[in-house]
């Protein structure tokens, strides 16, 4: 098998091996997607092997979950915390927070807000800082993971978690306190990503972008689409 996020080396060390070992072939197996397949493609172009190309898939429901650790709390009187991250990669294992930004929203009014930069004691790859605009230079001042959890549950408080994408999020904070050996999130949270896919079944996109245009809501601003809160 052979995945971007969790094989031991790249398809080019693996098709130069077995090249030398005098195959012609070799076969890729990656796990639930095909991300790996461009660069086994290209390995096998640079050493003339030929690609087998296989993927693990796997069952889900086609009605996504859009409530997580759900609780009878009335939703108009209800605290809502809405927050964001940005992070130095896709892997909550292997990656890290470098952004939260988050607001407090009680009776449709901003209550609250937090934004912080945060220091991931490591290296901010440049895909990344394309997407994020975040670079090494702006975080290596600031405050670890470890300082800034604290507050961070501190704001969440018992508000109801909300996010776009929220199993991305969710999961990179929940991995962060496993790290530090703090219990995961309890609170409750609503994911508007499948939200969006409930409401507007017919769109194209469900990007925050698309999901504020479907609602007619304000003019969305591209260069924040990658920022936190």
């Amino acid at each position: 098998t052979m995945s971007n996020m969790d094989a031991v080396c790249t398809m080019d060390k693996y098709c130069a091996v077995a090249k030398n070992m005098g195959m012609d072939a070799i076969a890729v197996t990656d796990h639930g997607v095909v991300q790996a397949f461009p660069s086994a493609q290209a390995a096998g172009k640079k050493y003339d092997m030929k690609i087998i190309y296989g993927s693990e898939l796997y069952m889900f429901d086609l009605k996504q979950k859009y409530i997580f650790n759900p609780a009878p709390i009335p939703l108009k009187k209800a605290r809502y915390c809405v927050f964001d991250t940005e992070t130095t990669g896709l892997s909550s294992r292997y990656d890290r927070i470098i952004e939260f930004g988050g607001i407090l929203v009680e009776n449709g009014q901003i209550v609250g807000r937090l934004n912080q930069y945060i220091n991931p004691e490591m290296h901010i790859p440049e895909e990344s800082s394309k997407v994020n605009h975040i670079t090494d230079e702006m975080v290596k001042d600031k405050p670890t993971i470890k300082e800034v959890l604290p507050k961070i549950l501190e704001f969440f408080g018992d508000t109801i978690l909300v996010a776009h994408n929220a199993t991305f999020d969710v999961g990179f904070i929940n991995a962060a306190l496993e790290r530090v050996g703090m219990p995961p999130i309890k609170n409750p949270i609503i994911d508007t990503i499948p939200i969006s896919h409930y409401l507007f079944p017919e769109a194209a996109r469900h990007t925050e972008g698309a999901m504020l245009k479907n609602l007619g809501l304000r003019v969305y601003n591209e260069e924040e689409a990658h920022e936190a809160v």
